[in-house]
């Protein structure tokens, strides 16, 4: 699950608990039967490695759009899990300011460096305490 709260000025904030259903977190193991319903068009593109072969970052590829956009994602599984996955390239196109955008991710780590990103935002509190999912 994701929280997130919405500041308004002039209003009180309010908090919104929705499933967090991003597949650059996830591998897509299921595929092509996808349960995120933001996914359209969901296309396969193949498997290849980042680097040189047997040394680099094994990965797949997909295409997909969300709404306005049109995504080429690079997955590559986290070492030491069979469902994990980090993003190794993407691809973003469209939109309504027509982007065109590639990031290559780069010394990525599993550790978390500022826990407190990790905190329930203040409107949050006290709405789900002690909830789980």
């Amino acid at each position: 699950m994701m929280y997130t709260a919405e500041y308004i000025p002039g209003m009180t904030a309010t908090c919104k608990k929705e499933m967090f259903k991003l597949p650059s977190f996830r591998c897509m193991t299921n595929f092509p039967s996808t349960d995120d319903s933001h996914i359209m068009n969901l296309e396969y593109m193949g498997s290849s490695t980042l680097g040189l072969k047997g040394m680099g970052i094994d990965y797949d590829s997909f295409n997909f759009k969300a709404g306005d956009y049109a995504f080429t994602l690079a997955l590559g599984t986290i070492p030491g899990t069979t469902d994990m996955c980090y993003p190794v390239l993407e691809d973003i196109k469209g939109g309504p300011e027509n982007t065109d955008s590639l990031y290559m991710f780069l010394q990525m780590s599993a550790t978390v460096e500022d826990p407190s990103i990790m905190s329930m935002p203040a409107p949050c509190v006290g709405n789900n305490v002690g909830v789980v999912g």
